[in-house]
């Protein structure tokens, strides 16, 4: 009994240990808070084999740096040796500089030379002046073979005497007067024998970029015993490198967490400097990279990164870390890590401890609160139900992932379905008291399972002609709703005549739906359809700008992160479609009235098909100018047949435009049938209602119209023995105003001065008639042949005073007097006349008719006669009477006795006076 107790100690034993945190190295692994923490201490978690160019130090993993030294001397193939016995002393010396590190008139040292001064004590060179003012150099030419940006110091050794006070050492200064290049002085050398001179400020300044440091020894003029002489005895350059790598990547074993229902989340910390960035990359057991993961090809800068989209499929995954820099000396730090996931079905959960600042998922402690990190709803789960436990008074409240407040004071079992929001933190705010502290001691979330993906609208293919400006298209998703931030699209180019594709990257869709609508429009804006420089951008086209639109591809989740993509087939189509009328005018008819005509079309398109024709029409009233094109009808489906009614009387012209189904209109102008339609039947004739009196058989007073074109007038006397007659016909004007006559025969048996009604049938060139309906309508004439009566009574011949009364005498039986005129002619000796003058007209008179006649062009002789006209226009003229006429100056005689009385009567009292 006791050793069945001890077995059951050990086995509850053994299960506790299993449970405990377990570290193998400085990492930490707990399966059950589900969590792996590395701390980078040391490489117990990193694989050697797939890591490369970083350190450890204590502050954390940087970008590993190098440094190496390298030796040269005059023997190696890495070195040239110069020199010259007459050169100007320094600083005249610098007039070399222009030449460049090459001196002008140097010479390259012998094999022999260059031997014995590449090892101590092997030999010397010497060189002297030949002239008191001129002073020797040696010349030596390095080649380093190193970058001059990776050299961190140069070291000179120099063994050799001299005869002057001191040499100077001269290195050439590629820096210098803007990258020009001179000959910078280094050193002054007064000690004779082995010299170490150090450069170790900006040594990249006297490196070439292709490796080269130049060096000459120069020595001073020796004033004392000239000439001057330099010997040297040992030279060799040092120098040191430092390789700096620009990139450093650690890649980790496998996390294994054991039990799995989903990854939750990488959380890591860094220090970044300017031009500095660490990404994250995660990957799967075997090291590769996990593309269903968007973003994780380009890698994550931020901090925390959800991976709530990996289930249970990774079992196992490794994070790949890259750090990066422009500067080669400024390294970035990546200080630790930490891999969460969940292990119950359906569940977040965080079980926490004491010491909340410990606890991974959570992300912020302040006094009296904690904030959680974010937590995210897993793809096809949408959140349900909020627990906790706690001891005291603790507030539970739910904050969308910027930390704002979405649910204050949530209870234990709180229902979550309504939040539309896809990460969310929780905060816990602890009301406490001097003797009870408050403990929060776990809090989860209940997921329900939401798997169906959204649905977006079907259509079979679209057309286009040019750019499309907004392809649109609609998505419905009924639980839990769709998530507009989410929205993109990609383009789908096809290489001309080939099977080639070009995909774009997805792109932002368009989206002005709220979060969680059940309904959405998603629009691609702004699409190009052939190449066009902005595709560089998205497009990987290497040159190529053969290319068409052939697919629009469009993405969208819905709040539990369900995603669906549906593709849209684009076909391009520039060519306008063609279409024509079946019907020529000889099948129609030019002349129609108001009547449908019927008319068809064929339209072909050989490219996306025929969407719709369109009959046009255009009016004429003159068969030369036309108005339009009007828009009569279109159609969207054969057969292309209507049925025209014209709208009045003019010329219409006719033409069909197609368009397809990608938006090309037909271009056409080119009218294709003219038809007459005359609507209307001619205008009744214009002539005043009377009786027109008639003296000839010709008519000039009738004008006949129509609102298009007349072609045949008849007229028929009414009464016994009158038959139709032709009046014109092929007239083929609007109008008919020309004089015609009465058949001779219908003239000759009209009476005088009996009224007869004529009566019109008159019609327009495509047979519409009028025919005068009854007397009230028809002309009414009358005959009348007779000439009127015009007499003038005898005048004396010679008047003395005037108006002079002349009495006349007209009449006719038939139609009556219209005018009766006075005409006169004047002549002062009644010898010379004048022409006739019109004196005066009385109208509609008949009988006796007195004129006044008051001589208007003075004393002399006139000559006088009436002309009297009837309602028919017969025309009688009267006699002409001859009348003398002399008026009594009765003014001037009464003037003149008037003076003479005056006269008389001054004459009187004058002499009476005197």
């Amino acid at each position: 009994m006791q050793g069945g107790k001890s077995n059951l100690l050990f086995l509850f034993i053994l299960i506790f240990l299993i449970h405990l945190p377990f570290s193998q190295g400085s990492y930490v692994m707990d399966k059950v808070n589900s969590f792996f923490f590395d701390p980078l201490k040391d490489n117990s978690n990193i694989d050697l084999q797939l890591s490369r160019n970083y350190t450890i130090i204590e502050k954390g993993i940087r970008i590993l740096q190098r440094t190496f030294r390298d030796n040269f001397t005059v023997m190696s193939n890495n070195c040239s040796a110069f020199k010259k016995a007459n050169a100007l002393p320094y600083p005249l010396f610098l007039v070399n500089d222009p030449f460049g590190p090459d001196v002008p008139g140097e010479k390259e040292l012998s094999s022999g030379e260059k031997r014995a001064i590449s090892i101590k004590g092997n030999g010397f060179v010497c060189t002297a002046s030949t002239y008191g003012f001129f002073v020797p150099f040696h010349h030596f030419r390095f080649f380093i073979n190193a970058s001059k940006e990776n050299v961190i110091k140069l070291v000179i050794y120099w063994n050799g005497t001299f005869d002057s006070d001191q040499v100077r050492l001269l290195l050439w200064n590629y820096n210098s007067f803007g990258g020009r290049g001179s000959w910078s002085c280094v050193r002054s050398i007064e000690r004779k024998g082995l010299n170490t001179i150090v450069i170790a400020d900006n040594p990249k300044d006297y490196v070439s970029k292709k490796g080269y440091v130049d060096v000459i020894v120069l020595p001073a003029i020796d004033n004392a015993n000239p000439p001057t002489m330099i010997k040297t005895y040992y030279i060799s350059l040092s120098v040191t490198v430092s390789h700096y790598h620009k990139e450093a990547i650690i890649v980790t074993k496998p996390i294994d967490p054991g039990a799995l229902w989903r990854w939750e989340a990488v959380k890591y910390n860094r220090l970044l400097s300017s031009g500095a960035e660490v990404k994250c990359f995660i990957l799967d057991q075997n090291a590769r990279v996990i593309k269903s993961l968007e973003g994780n090809e380009e890698g994550f800068s931020e901090r925390y990164i959800s991976i709530c989209k990996l289930s249970s499929e990774y079992p196992r995954i490794r994070l790949k870390f890259v750090l990066k820099t422009k500067d080669p000396k400024v390294s970035p730090y990546l200080l630790n890590y930490t891999v969460l996931w969940q292990r119950d079905e359906r569940k977040w959960r965080d079980t926490l401890t004491w010491n909340y600042a410990n606890d991974p998922r959570i992300d912020e402690v302040g006094k009296d609160y904690i904030i959680s990190t974010p937590i995210y709803s897993p793809p096809g789960y949408w959140w349900s139900k909020l627990h906790f436990n706690s001891s005291g008074t603790v507030r539970i409240s739910i904050l969308d992932e910027k930390k704002n407040t979405i649910v204050a004071n949530a209870s234990d079992g709180y229902n979550m379905s309504s939040l539309c929001y896809k990460a969310i933190r929780l905060k816990a705010k602890f009301i406490g008291n001097e003797t009870k502290r408050p403990i929060l001691e776990n809090w989860s979330i209940v997921f329900n399972e939401s798997k169906e993906p959204p649905e977006f609208e079907k259509i079979n293919v679209s057309y286009a002609n040019k750019p499309i400006e907004n392809f649109t298209v609609r998505v419905w998703d009924e639980d839990p709703g769709l998530l507009p931030s989410t929205a993109k699209y990609r383009l789908v180019y096809k290489k001309n005549e080939t099977l080639k594709f070009f995909i774009s990257d997805w792109l932002p869709a368009k989206c002005s739906a709220e979060s969680c609508s059940k309904e959405a429009v998603l629009i691609a804006e702004n699409v190009h359809i052939f190449y066009d420089p902005e595709l560089e951008n998205i497009l990987n086209l290497s040159g190529e700008r053969e290319i068409t639109l052939c697919y629009i591809q469009f993405y969208i989740e819905d709040a539990a992160g369900n995603g669906a993509t549906e593709k849209y087939k684009i076909l391009i189509d520039t060519t306008p479609p063609k279409s024509r009328i079946l019907e020529s005018v000889s099948d129609l008819g030019f002349y129609h009235g108001f009547e449908y005509i019927n008319l068809s079309a064929e339209a072909v398109d050989n490219e996306t098909g025929i969407k719709s024709v369109t009959l046009y029409f255009f009016i004429s009233f003159d068969n030369m100018t036309f108005d339009g094109p009007y828009e009569y009808e279109t159609l969207s489906s054969p057969p292309w047949n209507w049925s025209f009614l014209p709208l009045g009387s003019a010329y219409y012209a006719f033409l069909t435009i197609a368009v397809d189904n990608a938006g090309n209109v037909e271009k056409k102008t080119e009218k294709e049938i003219i038809l007459m339609c005359d609507t209307r039947k001619p205008d009744p004739p214009q002539f005043e209602r009377k009786v027109h009196w008639l003296s000839s058989n010709e008519v000039n007073f009738v004008n006949f119209s129509d609102d298009l074109l007349l072609y045949k007038i008849r007229y028929k006397i009414k009464g016994q023995g009158f038959v139709w007659h032709d009046v014109a016909e092929g007239i083929n004007a609007r109008s008919f105003n020309q004089s015609w006559k009465f058949d001779q025969y219908d003239w000759e048996m009209m009476e005088e001065g009996k009224e007869y009604y004529v009566y019109f049938d008159i019609t327009d060139r495509v047979g519409n008639e009028y025919l005068t309906p009854e007397d009230g309508e028809a002309l009414l004439i009358a005959k009348d042949t007779r000439k009127p009566v015009a007499e003038i009574d005898k005048i004396k011949v010679w008047q003395w005073k005037t108006p002079i009364k002349l009495t006349t005498y007209v009449s006719d039986k038939e139609s009556g007097i219209r005018k009766v005129e006075l005409f006169y002619r004047f002549s002062p000796d009644n010898k010379t006349w004048s022409e006739w003058k019109l004196y005066g007209v009385v109208e509609k008179v008949s009988g006796e008719y007195t004129w006044d006649f008051s001589a208007p062009d003075g004393d002399g002789y006139y000559k006088i006669y009436i002309r009297a006209v009837d309602f028919a226009g017969n025309e009688e003229i009267s006699e002409c009477e001859i009348v003398g006429i002399t008026i009594f100056p009765f003014k001037y005689v009464a003037t003149f006795i008037s003076a003479f009385v005056v006269f008389a009567v001054v004459a009187f009292i004058v002499a009476k006076r005197f």
